[in-house]
């Protein structure tokens, strides 16, 4: 079983050379990783690397490390063959057996990412730091962990749905995500059955251009929309109605979430005084409705008042309906 999922994933890659041969494909100049993880943590792995090159890297720590990962093509097709061989993808579910059957059907080691932003031209944008500056879409990738889960809408822009208590530690400053910007000469395009480029991906190592933390703020500024549920068991109520997470959130999700901002069951951190830059109209006005509800709740209770001074899911500013904006980029 686990040979002919080894010659399927073969032909996966096969096709993916093909494909990239024909479109004559060129490496981006910078890719962008977005992450959780903070430079110490790939201490051990940056040791490892210098053990393992004996010495090729004048400076290791310089080296974003490489991780054994299904490129989005090689998960499809393992899905695939998985429908008529239901214990492959039990194996899965297990960290370490997944380990095993990963090296039994020859998944690589790599790294994964996105261009950085590229004027018209295709040339590179840089910051006012002189910084390749990554698109928006790692922005929000790299906060993927003060959530429960990401996609992005229809149009594109990323958005992360959670819950306060996972949320609050990366608003506050405890927890932080991560953006390293690698030189992009190894890296080669994955592309989809429609033809698009889906990420990047590189068997070699990277050099690290630069580390960039990022807040929540930050990823607002770039596009990223966060809407946090008061506590986890609402977002675990409201999640189950659509099983699996969809990738690419349509009006439906949108409309939902829209209704759980009037209840006050969740805030749309951007349309509050703790965040910034809403881009979903719909989103926009049902917070600005709980908003008004809650200060008409206010008024004809004086006793509420006081409660409400206390409470910081939503003591967002009013301000002027504008037009739907939109964004973004999508990363693996």
């Amino acid at each position: 079983m686990f040979e002919e999922l080894k010659e399927v994933i073969r032909a996966v890659n096969k096709e993916q050379e093909s494909l990239r041969v024909a479109r004559q494909a060129e490496a981006p100049a910078y890719i962008a990783h977005g992450t959780h993880v903070p430079p110490e943590k790939f201490a051990k792995a940056v040791a490892d690397i210098e053990r393992r090159a004996e010495g090729h890297f004048a400076e290791p720590e310089k080296v974003f490390p490489k991780f054994v990962k299904e490129t989005q093509n090689e998960l499809d097709a393992i899905r695939a063959y998985g429908s008529g061989h239901p214990e492959v993808m039990e194996c899965f579910k297990d960290a370490g057996q997944r380990a095993a059957v990963q090296q039994e059907i020859g998944i690589k080691e790599r790294i994964f990412g996105i261009p950085t932003k590229s004027d018209e031209s295709g040339k590179p944008v840089f910051d006012e730091q002189g910084r390749p500056e990554p698109q928006d879409g790692t922005f929000a990738y790299a906060l993927k962990k003060c959530s429960a889960c990401i996609g992005f809408t229809e149009n594109g822009t990323p958005l992360l749905v959670g819950f306060e208590d996972k949320y609050k530690d990366f608003e506050q400053g405890k927890n932080a995500g991560h953006i390293y910007v690698l030189q992009g000469e190894t890296f080669k395009p994955e592309y989809t059955k429609e033809g698009h480029i889906s990420e990047y991906t590189s068997l070699e190592y990277a050099p690290i251009v630069y580390h960039r933390e990022v807040s929540p703020k930050d990823a607002m500024r770039h596009g990223a929309q966060f809407v946090m549920f008061n506590e986890a068991d609402g977002f675990d109520n409201w999640s189950q109605k659509y099983g699996k997470w969809p990738s690419v959130l349509g009006k439906d999700v949108l409309a939902s979430l829209a209704d759980e901002i009037k209840k006050g069951n969740a805030a749309y951190i951007n349309e509050t005084e703790r965040g910034e830059n809403p881009l979903l109209a719909e989103l926009k006005i049902a917070q600005i409705e709980a908003r008004i509800s809650r200060k008409r709740i206010c008024k004809d209770k004086p006793e509420e008042k006081q409660a409400e001074k206390g409470k910081t899911r939503d003591v967002g500013k009013n301000v002027a309906m504008p037009d739907f904006l939109q964004r973004n980029a999508k990363e693996h």
